[in-house]
């Protein structure tokens, strides 16, 4: 589904985004297209998880981040990005292996690639609400 920026804050407190196309990601995520000097648009720290419908390790991410958008819910916003609808996105923010987890808030970027046990994902994102 596609949420309007007007409407994410609402939204996103209930479930977790899948950005449609680039100009969504811009409004949502990044005042800047370019990886160097983008800053997070976010109202609420987010994480971005850069996955494929045939990825096996994001098939086996994906319950755990559909249960940790329902507890982080109001706290942190989750957005998901399908690497071949937006492959041109991809390549600029340099996503080389999938899935690709970016974690951020206003102060600070982190990225973890690969699947990901519950602990260390709980714990990149209690940090940013830290």
């Amino acid at each position: 589904f596609y949420i309007s920026p007007e409407s994410h804050k609402e939204k996103l407190a209930q479930r977790k985004c899948y950005i449609q196309n680039e100009k969504q990601f811009i409004d949502l995520i990044a005042a800047d297209n370019d990886i160097r000097n983008w800053q997070y648009k976010g109202s609420l720290p987010c994480v971005i998880d850069f996955y494929a419908t045939w990825c096996q390790p994001c098939k086996m991410m994906d319950p755990l981040y559909q249960q940790l958008a329902k507890e982080y819910a109001g706290k942190i916003f989750f957005y998901k990005v399908d690497v071949d609808k937006l492959k041109d996105l991809c390549i600029r923010w340099n996503i080389q292996g999938m899935p690709t987890f970016i974690f951020c808030n206003s102060k600070t970027t982190m990225t973890l690639l690969g699947a990901q046990s519950e602990e260390q994902l709980r714990q990149q994102l209690d940090r940013l609400i830290q």
